[in-house]
């Protein structure tokens, strides 16, 4: 999570800067797809410190652990994770077994996978695996720089759509320059920001210098706050009553009231 005073982003002037592409899909016919719940009792890792972000960081752990797998954590359960698997072949005994390693249960039956399914996990599996070198900003925007929070200047990167029907995969993408204006200023109770990754305005409740000074923080370190971005991101979201802490290199703040 990083705040940001503006966020400006524009057209890229490249000659050709909108595209559009159709991949054809694999036969949803010869695919599974199952609901699986998270065990939200184990004992979560600092970089996880809600139940939402703990089920998402399992989710990603089953994602990274089979190249033929799609996932995607669900956006309003705090427990259910979707899964895509091949109907033929071993991936079904696979996620028996990556259940068991990460305290993960099967929700139901096997079921068909529908476009709007697979339209979720695809995107989903998609920018987790191609972090950190393009970044999620909002769901429509993704920023090509490893360096991006402390890159000053314009960014390049694309605004893009993703629609799923039975047959095709298309993709519409136009090129785009993203400029994050980092502020340099103390941030002050009752000041509205910007919330990476999900660009949301959110109110400022307190500031603090350092992690020592703050009251209830589940991130102890800067290095909590590294590893929940890269185990977490992307996609994280919070609902609106919800209150984190974010830092910067030079000052912690507690958010809510986010829109």
């Amino acid at each position: 999570l990083a705040p940001f005073s503006l966020i400006t982003i524009s057209s890229s002037k490249i000659l050709l800067y909108k595209m559009r592409i159709n991949i054809v899909n694999p036969d949803l016919t010869k695919l599974c797809y199952i609901i699986a719940v998270a065990n939200i009792n184990d004992k979560h890792d600092r970089s996880a410190p809600s139940d939402f972000h703990w089920k998402i960081l399992k989710c990603r752990m089953i994602i990274f652990s089979n190249s033929s797998i799609l996932a995607c954590p669900d956006k309003k359960d705090v427990k259910q994770v979707h899964i895509i698997f091949n109907k033929t072949g071993d991936d079904y005994d696979k996620l028996n077994s990556l259940f068991v390693k990460y305290s993960l249960m099967q929700d139901g039956g096997i079921k068909e996978v529908t476009p709007e399914i697979y339209e979720k996990c695809f995107h989903y599996t998609m920018t987790a695996r191609i972090a950190p070198v393009w970044n999620t900003m909002e769901e429509i925007y993704l920023i090509n720089n490893r360096d991006f929070l402390t890159t000053k200047g314009p960014q390049e990167g694309i605004k893009y759509n993703i629609s799923v029907n039975q047959n095709f995969t298309t993709f519409e993408i136009n090129a785009v320059k993203i400029n994050l204006m980092i502020s340099e200023e103390e941030f002050s109770p009752g000041e509205w920001i910007r919330v990476l990754p999900s660009l949301n305005k959110a109110m400022v409740e307190d500031s603090y210098k350092d992690f020592s000074q703050v009251p209830v923080s589940k991130f102890k370190s800067y290095k909590d706050i590294r590893r929940h971005w890269k185990n977490i991101v992307p996609n994280d979201s919070l609902s609106e009553t919800q209150a984190v802490s974010l830092c910067t290199p030079t000052q912690c703040s507690r958010i809510s009231k986010q829109f």
